[in-house]
């Protein structure tokens, strides 16, 4: 089974990763010397309607989107279609960064006591993942619907640079590391209850929470991204567990 990897900005370290390797790597890795790899958009335009489905299809409504889809699957108009034989590896919803940027911390915490601010149960802040990711968890809902064989690929753990951004409140470190493992405890757990697979990244990435320096991207200010090297660690854990269309949870 053929794997193609789409998704929001996450999936970009993965395609520089992928094109760096030569032929017999990735025959090896993937068993293929081609999966197509694209960012359909940026996240935050997944948090709106971007879809409509039938009985047989899955299209995208969003022009940007349309455009990236067939791009990566010429001839595809810009729709997932029954009977697609392809294994979708798809980076949306571990994407975070618009709750953790949320003004709504602040004044409140999902981890310790902190001074002056209330505590927000798991379970409140399970419901504000939901309401967040109600367009992605319809698309996911969508392309069950439709039989397509689909994992869902994580984000990076968060780069100590994304500190360094002016779209959120100052954070103390151990305080945005609970918010971030509050959420994909939360959205791993939504996933479960759909039975949607999902995968992780490795373990072995991260110093003190945060993911190694030497891994994340540094193009912007406030970044959050995984670099070339962090796509390559990740697509040597994404693709076996996906090869045979039996993507599982870490």
């Amino acid at each position: 089974m053929s794997a193609i990897i789409l998704g929001d900005s996450h999936v970009v370290a993965l395609k520089e990763a992928w094109e760096s390797l030569h032929s017999e790597e990735r025959l090896q890795l993937a068993g293929t010397d081609r999966v197509p790899i694209g960012m359909l958009a940026f996240g935050a335009k997944f948090l709106k309607p971007f879809h409509v489905s039938g009985e047989n299809e899955l299209r995208f409504t969003v022009q940007e989107m349309r455009d990236a889809f067939e791009r990566l699957s010429p001839g595809s108009g810009g729709a997932i279609r029954r009977g697609d034989d392809r294994h979708f590896i798809v980076s949306l919803g571990f994407h975070g960064v618009a709750l953790y940027n949320s003004d709504t911390w602040r004044t409140w915490t999902v981890g310790k006591a902190m001074p002056g601010k209330q505590y927000i149960s798991r379970a409140a802040f399970r419901e504000m993942v939901l309401a967040m990711n109600t367009h992605i968890l319809s698309f996911y809902d969508a392309m069950a619907a439709l039989g397509v064989e689909f994992t869902v690929m994580a984000a990076p753990p968060l780069p100590r640079t994304y500190l360094d951004g002016a779209f959120h409140q100052p954070f103390e470190d151990g305080e945005v590391l609970e918010i971030r493992n509050a959420y994909v405890d939360a959205f791993a757990g939504i996933l479960d209850s759909r039975g949607i697979r999902y995968v992780l990244p490795p373990t072995d990435i991260t110093d003190g929470g945060f993911l190694k320096a030497e891994l994340g991207q540094t193009r912007q200010i406030g970044d959050f991204h995984g670099n070339a090297t962090y796509g390559g660690i990740f697509l040597q854990k994404l693709l076996p567990e996906t090869r045979i269309g039996n993507g599982a949870r870490p």
